[in-house]
């Protein structure tokens, strides 16, 4: 399956931030949404970096006050991004190897979607159900012939 083929099952619609926004805004943004990272992207829409719940609590930790820094001074830089025409595989691939959750899809210079571990296990699932499903008809002689 296709990374373009699971955002159109789940949806399109990005949430996304801007390098000035504060830590705290970005924040509420998350929990808002319910979300676990958010694309920081510049005026023309191009993508910057990424924001997590991690990179805000390793803030955190580190004794930073959420008002007082913004996502800019926090944000990944240096990201993994990809295509909607990469399989899935590919993408949870990248994401074990990387140790990251969350990947921007990229067409062009503008970011299109984002995919999570979540979207991409809640996919392989409903593959290995349906493949179970036309497996047990095929055995048990339900399939239309």
């Amino acid at each position: 399956m296709k990374i373009k083929d699971m955002i159109a099952s789940k949806g399109s619609r990005v949430f996304f931030t801007c390098p000035k926004v504060t830590l705290r805004g970005a924040l509420c943004a998350m929990v808002e949404n319910k979300i676990g990272a958010l694309p920081v992207i510049n005026g023309s829409g191009a993508l910057m970096g990424i924001i997590s719940e991690r990179d805000i609590m390793r803030e955190v930790f580190n004794g930073s006050r959420l008002d007082e820094k913004q996502v800019g001074d926090v944000m990944t830089r240096e990201v993994t991004t990809g295509s909607p025409d990469d399989d899935i595989d590919y993408v949870m691939n990248k994401m074990t190897e990387g140790r990251f959750r969350h990947m921007p899809i990229i067409e062009g210079d503008q970011l299109t979607g984002i995919v999570s571990i979540g979207d991409v296990v809640k996919t392989q699932l409903d593959q290995t159900k349906t493949q179970f499903v036309n497996l047990v008809d095929y055995v048990t002689g339900s399939v239309d012939k």
